[in-house]
């Protein structure tokens, strides 16, 4: 899949769905303005992970657990009414 060049709160980023090393699902570079999200995963699951990181761009200073369970509320609602990626 391509690049995406993104506007994070008015600042371009690069989204890239690429192979991530160990467990990782995706990453948030803050300071490189990247975000990487694994490439092999699918449906839901890649939805709720670019949400994830997109909040962690959003929001660097809101909680792990915060972003988490939002991430995971927002992809099951999107998901449910057809938002695929």
């Amino acid at each position: 899949m391509a690049d995406h060049k993104i506007d994070v709160n008015g600042v371009e980023w690069l989204l890239r769905f690429s192979r991530l090393r160990g467990k990782a699902r995706g990453w948030c570079h803050y300071d490189k303005k990247k975000i990487l999200v694994h490439n092999r995963l699918s449906g839901e699951e890649r939805l709720e992970v670019v949400i994830h990181e997109l909040l962690h761009a959003f929001f660097p200073d809101l909680a792990e657990e915060s972003v988490t369970n939002a991430a995971e509320g927002i992809a099951k609602v999107l998901w449910q009414i057809g938002v695929r990626c």
